[in-house]
C-alpha cells in the first residue's frame, strides 16, 4: 500500500473532531472509537474517507473502503452496533449472492454509529439479477424493472442499506453525457422531480461522459425517496460551484495520500430539496485502491 501514511486511531479521532468543529457538526469521540475498534483491520489496511453535506447541523460522516472482503453485518451484529432486521438480512444476501467478487464498505455517523453499509459490486451487475438476489427486496421497487431497463438504468455498480433511514439504494452507472432530457427521463423513470436546466448546466462541468446515478427506496414500501448524480474523481481546481460548508469541509478535511480523491453529489427529492454532499480521501491509498477496482 503505497502513497499513504498507516491510520491511527488517535490522529483520526482528533482529526474528526478538527473538522467537525469546523463544520459545526456533533461528534462522539466514544462512539467513534467503538466503531473503529469493532472493524480495526478494515480501518487499519483499506482506504479512508470523510463525507459531508451542504445542509447546516448534518454531521460530519466517515467510510471504510476494506481491502480484504469482510462480512460487516455480521460483525456489527456481534459488536451490537446495529439490531437484527430485514435491511440487515438483505445486505447478507446480497452479498452472499455476489461473493466472488462484492466488497462491503462502511458509513459511519459520529453519534449514532454504523449508519450504512454499501455493496461494491465487483464489476457491473445487470440490476434484474441485483433486484432477484434477495428476498427482502420490497415488490414495490422490482415492478419497475422495465422502467430501468426502458431508460438505459441496467448496470449497477454499487448496492447499498441504510440502518438509520429504513432505506435500500442502487447505483447505476449511466452512459453520457448528461442532457437535460436524459436528466428527466431518468429522474422520471422513477417518479421524482430532477435538476433544473439551469443546475444541470453546473452539474455537467464536474461529470465524465459516464457517471452515477444513485435512487433511494423507501423500505419496505420500495418507494423512491431521493436520487443523487455523483462526479468521481474532482480536481481541485474544479470546486467554484460547491457551497462554502463544503468548501470549509474540503479545505479542513486532511488527506495523507499521495493523492486526493475527491466526489461530490447532488441529491435531489420532492419539493425544493436539492443539497449537495462531497467526500475526500483521507488515508489508505483511496485513489489506488479504487483504481484496483476499477471503480
Amino acid at each position: 500500500m503505497g502513497g499513504t501514511i498507516a491510520f491511527s486511531e488517535k490522529r483520526f479521532l482528533g482529526d474528526m473532531a478538527t473538522v467537525a468543529g469546523a463544520l459545526g457538526s456533533e461528534l462522539d469521540l466514544e462512539v467513534t472509537r467503538t466503531a473503529v475498534r469493532s472493524f480495526a483491520s478494515s480501518f487499519h489496511t483499506g482506504g479512508v474517507q470523510f463525507r459531508a453535506t451542504s445542509r447546516p447541523g448534518d454531521r460530519l460522516n466517515y467510510r471504510f473502503y476494506p481491502r480484504e472482503r469482510i462480512r460487516s453485518t455480521r460483525i456489527a451484529l456481534r459488536d451490537r452496533l446495529i439490531e437484527p432486521s430485514p435491511l440487515t438480512e438483505l445486505l447478507d444476501e446480497w452479498s452472499s449472492a455476489f461473493a466472488d467478487e462484492s466488497v462491503e464498505l462502511c458509513d459511519f455517523d459520529p453519534v449514532e454509529g454504523l449508519s450504512k453499509t454499501w455493496l461494491f459490486m465487483g464489476r457491473l451487475r445487470p440490476v434484474d439479477e441485483v433486484l432477484a438476489a434477495s428476498r427482502h427486496i420490497p415488490e414495490g421497487l422490482r415492478e419497475l424493472l422495465p422502467v430501468f431497463e426502458e431508460c438505459g438504468l441496467v448496470d449497477v455498480r454499487y448496492a447499498a442499506v441504510d440502518y438509520a433511514k429504513q432505506s435500500l439504494s442502487i447505483y447505476f452507472r449511466v452512459a453520457g453525457p448528461l442532457t437535460p432530457r436524459l436528466c428527466s427521463r431518468l429522474h422520471s423513470a422513477v417518479g421524482l422531480p430532477g435538476p433544473s436546466p439551469e443546475k444541470i448546466a453546473v452539474i455537467v462541468r464536474y461529470l465524465r461522459e459516464n457517471f452515477v446515478f444513485a435512487v433511494n427506496f423507501s423500505h419496505p414500501l420500495g418507494r423512491a425517496v431521493r436520487t443523487c448524480i455523483y462526479a468521481v474523481g474532482i480536481p481541485d481546481s474544479v470546486t467554484d460551484h460547491l457551497s462554502q460548508r463544503l468548501a470549509t469541509f474540503l479545505d479542513a478535511t486532511p488527506c495523507y495520500d499521495r493523492e486526493v480523491h475527491r466526489v461530490v453529489g447532488w441529491s435531489s427529492g420532492s419539493g425544493d430539496s436539492m443539497y449537495q454532499k462531497a467526500e475526500k480521501s483521507y488515508c489508505g491509498d483511496l485513489s489506488g485502491l479504487l483504481e484496483s477496482w476499477n471503480a
